[in-house]
């Protein structure tokens, strides 16, 4: 995930809003691992 953040973030300045790790969300046998990433104003945003 994180060369793909980076990725985003270099090709169209893209920054990290939100991450989603471990316990956020987790049911007793799986777990969500996210980051969603957003262009400056917030308008265009990526899971």
């Amino acid at each position: 995930m994180d060369r793909w953040v980076g990725f985003y973030h270099r090709v169209m300045s893209f920054t990290n809003m939100k991450e989603f790790v471990g316990d956020d969300i987790a049911t007793e046998y799986s777990a969500l691992m996210s980051k969603v990433v957003a262009d400056g104003h917030r308008k265009v945003k990526f899971p």
